[in-house]
């Protein structure tokens, strides 16, 4: 369980800090007329408290999330015998899909390779068996939601 904890929290400090660097690119190249809030501006503005946030951003949406773009459908497709690529790519699409859906292009664009790596972490760890890839890959998320809310919180929404 300890590897699990620190492959997790690694994957996703990194995948945060490479989502940011994405974000920062996004700004440059996306036309202003194409942005709008982001998932997390949204749902800030809507007026949750602290503990509400905590709760949403730290424990439902890593485990939910996990099991909707990462879980469910490796499995499904996995059982359809289709390569690890095309698996990672309908994941990935899954994941950064909603992520637009509830923000904006440039949301989902960065939630899209995002979820690639969460992705590729689930196949990766997925011979430990399905528990085991979805325990990493969500701690995986929950360390890259953990990193984002306290740099959100250090900086400002900016981030």
């Amino acid at each position: 369980m300890r590897l699990y904890l620190k492959t997790g929290i690694a994957w996703g400090c990194t995948n945060f800090v490479l989502q940011w660097l994405l974000n920062y690119v996004l700004t440059l190249v996306i036309p202003a007329s194409l942005a709008g809030k982001s998932a997390p501006e949204n749902f800030f503005d809507s007026g949750p408290g602290l503990i509400s946030v905590i709760f949403f951003v730290l424990i439902f949406a890593p485990l939910y999330e996990t099991l909707i773009a990462q879980l469910l459908p490796v499995e499904i497709l996995r059982k359809c015998k289709l390569p690890p690529l095309m698996i990672g790519f309908v994941s990935a699409a899954i994941f950064g899909g909603g992520h637009y859906l509830n923000g904006n292009l440039q949301h989902g664009i960065s939630t899209f390779f995002a979820g690639a790596v969460f992705a590729c972490l689930y196949l990766r760890t997925r011979s430990q068996g399905v528990k085991s890839s979805y325990v990493v890959t969500a701690l995986a998320h929950f360390a890259n939601n953990a990193t984002a809310l306290l740099l959100m919180g250090v900086f400002g929404a900016g981030i």
